[in-house]
């Protein structure tokens, strides 16, 4: 290929990066000063210029595939030609290329950034922070280690049991607020085998992740309660079953005190724990002495949906956070409220 027509070709793509760069600011900027969602969509329509939200790396894609194309030839002609030099000139071919290709990061950074901010204006999510009735939010990963160790949930992990990703928010229904704090629990579990001398060898390690959240304020019950078939440990040892035949199928109840378990458990509460249970599959307990609610199960609270999937430009990302939505999270929140009034 002509030196004037990679020239060219090198000209174009560095101007259409730029302009993508300038989209990009012009998103981070958007992003920080929209106070509703209307706000933000609305910043992005019309957008007035070159609309591309992806890079153009048509040249080092092209580099690439010269680079190895000459070091083929240059194994297969290297009786005729030193291959030492083949590969110096598919390595300098390389490396120009990457020089020249620009990552999707960038890009990707500000959808998430925007993402994440039009969920905290929609739904008034505040993602890596506590709620507001915490006096001290430095604090953050102390509180969550607080939390982690008031609830026998979270050591399922046999090396890693993390709560790095999370969101706060505050539920208002019925005259009551309710702090809450969604979050992401990542543990590992080593697969091991111990030999005839004793020793331990681990064989492989799994990589697991489930999602739950804590719940203020909440009535002091001393129960705990689940549809996973998984033991529980003290202080809820007292096993409950109801009146309900199907409901002690479908659950298992255990509670702190025989009395106040019955106290607790009525008909009207057992229902509204077999409807929550027939959507969502995991553990909820109530703290003994807290009035605090920790529910961990299967299902992701943090998954989002949205019809345009695909972003290529910038209606494509108008049409991204037009339709972005939290479904589990919505009914989550829908059926914990019931069980909370």
């Amino acid at each position: 290929m002509p030196m004037d027509a990679l020239q060219q070709i090198l000209h174009i793509q560095r101007k259409k990066n730029q302009q993508v760069m300038r989209n990009v600011a012009r998103l981070w900027d958007i992003g920080q000063k929209a106070q509703t969602p209307d706000e933000l969509l609305d910043a992005l329509h019309p957008w007035g210029e070159d609309r591309d939200l992806h890079f153009y790396n048509v040249l080092p894609k092209f580099l690439i595939i010269i680079s190895v194309v000459t070091l083929v030839l240059g194994g297969l002609l290297h009786q005729h030609f030193p291959f030492f030099f083949t590969l110096m000139i598919s390595a300098a071919i390389g490396f120009w290329a990457y020089l020249i290709h620009e990552s999707q990061k960038p890009i990707d950074e500000v959808i998430q950034f925007l993402r994440e901010r039009m969920l905290s204006l929609r739904y008034d999510l505040h993602f890596q922070k506590l709620p507001d009735n915490f006096t001290d939010p430095s604090r953050t990963f102390s509180v969550l280690a607080q939390l982690k160790a008031l609830f026998p949930l979270f050591s399922k992990g046999t090396e890693v049991n993390r709560l790095d990703y999370f969101a706060s928010t505050t539920w208002r229904h019925e005259g009551q607020d309710y702090p809450v704090i969604i979050f992401q629990y990542d543990y590992i579990v080593e697969v091991a085998t111990t030999n005839q001398r004793g020793e331990r060898n681990v064989i492989r390690k799994i990589n697991k992740r489930q999602w739950g959240a804590f719940i203020f304020d909440a009535p002091v019950l001393g129960v705990a309660i689940s549809n996973t078939g998984n033991d529980f440990f003290p202080p809820y040892i007292q096993e409950w079953e109801t009146s309900d035949i199907q409901t002690n199928r479908k659950l298992d109840i255990y509670g702190c005190d025989a009395h106040e378990t019955a106290k607790h458990i009525t008909p009207s509460f057992t229902l509204k724990l077999y409807d929550f249970f027939e959507k969502f599959t995991g553990d909820l307990l109530f703290h003994p002495r807290e009035s605090i609610v920790c529910y961990l199960g299967e299902q992701d609270l943090f998954r989002l949906q949205s019809k345009q999937v695909e972003i290529q430009e910038i209606s494509h990302l108008r049409g991204h956070l037009r339709t972005l939505g939290m479904l589990e999270y919505d009914l989550f929140k829908e059926h914990m409220l019931k069980l909370l009034s």
